[in-house]
């Protein structure tokens, strides 16, 4: 199980070379502000919850600063209808301690569930009496598109293939992620295992490239092919044993974000092409009282079943009668 953390990175651009008479600083007067993060999954009962403060250092890298700015204490708790849910704070263990020594710390509460289309509000109350609150609102599911999506995969049509669903408003924001399920025997035992499709796997630069996707408005996934043709082969590398494995089908796990989570997608990525620069983009925010992001998304599946003929190609054994 993935834990999601979204952290708001405070970041400074030096500008040079600019031609003006006087000097140009990008520093200004610092006042300490505070960042609530928590994004609820609609498909656990574990959520948790992040609290900060801002932080001043001296000259110009924020990234000199070795102290977590992690706030403890709090008291956070969640309103779903007629209920409050208490959040607990907790550590583990960080993967990357280039900067931080001490474990991660955050909030948790593993007891809470909604339901879909259910209004949300989250109050963080600092040991200063400081007061932090945010509203969400689970998005409602979407309709796959069974006539007009691949229900075999690879196409036999088209360099791609494809699963489409019916969008629920114009601005929501969706992560497509394809997973292929298969059977490996080890030690004569069938062993089930999964691996993700990338969207694309291109030659860029004279170098194979695995592209996977990226959050989108766009209300289809597209995966190339080759990028099918890549994960098949990769299962098996290094391995002459190909009828150990059997192909059992692939499984779209589509992640639908909430209004305040695809505004902040949209914040970060709407405006923006290749050859854009913003030294004057604003954080998202949808906390009263500060800053961060309060949010949810729901996670829903289809799936498709992969080419008996297509899978016997690599030697591998198919599901598929």
């Amino acid at each position: 199980m993935r834990n999601i953390f979204i952290f708001i990175v405070l970041s400074i651009v030096i500008l040079t070379n600019i031609g003006c008479e006087e000097d140009f600083s990008p520093r200004t007067t610092y006042k300490e502000r505070y960042i609530l993060n928590c994004i609820i999954r609609g498909d656990t009962s574990l959520q948790t919850a992040t609290l900060a403060h801002t932080y001043n250092v001296e000259g110009y890298d924020p990234y000199v600063n070795t102290e977590d700015p992690f706030i403890g204490g709090a008291d956070i708790r969640i309103w779903h209808k007629d209920d409050v849910y208490f959040f607990h704070d907790s550590t583990i263990d960080r993967t990357d301690t280039s900067r931080y020594n001490a474990p991660m710390k955050f909030y948790y509460n593993n007891n809470f569930k909604p339901g879909t289309d259910d209004p949300i509000e989250i109050r963080a109350v600092l040991l200063s009496g400081k007061i932090l609150l945010g509203f969400s609102k689970l998005p409602k599911p979407v309709k796959f598109d069974l006539i007009n999506s691949d229900k075999r995969i690879p196409s036999q049509e088209n360099p791609d293939f494809r699963f489409i669903w019916q969008s629920n408003t114009s601005i929501t924001w969706y992560l497509a992620r394809l997973q292929l399920y298969y059977y490996k025997i080890e030690n004569g035992v069938q062993v089930r295992k999964s691996i993700e499709v990338p969207a694309k796997y291109d030659l860029e630069n004279g170098v194979w490239t695995t592209v996977y996707p990226k959050p989108s408005r766009t209300n289809r996934a597209l995966f190339s092919n080759a990028a099918l043709d890549y994960v098949m082969n990769k299962i098996s590398e290094g391995d002459l044993n190909k009828s150990d494995y059997t192909i059992l089908g692939a499984v779209l796990e589509l992640l639908i974000f909430d209004e305040n989570l695809s505004k902040y997608y949209s914040s970060l990525n709407g405006f923006l092409d290749d050859y854009t620069i913003r030294v004057d983009q604003a954080d998202y925010t949808n906390i009263e009282g500060g800053f961060g992001i309060f949010a949810s998304y729901i996670k829903q599946q289809s799936g498709a079943g992969v080419e008996p003929e297509y899978v016997q190609s690599f030697g591998y054994k198919s599901n598929i009668p």
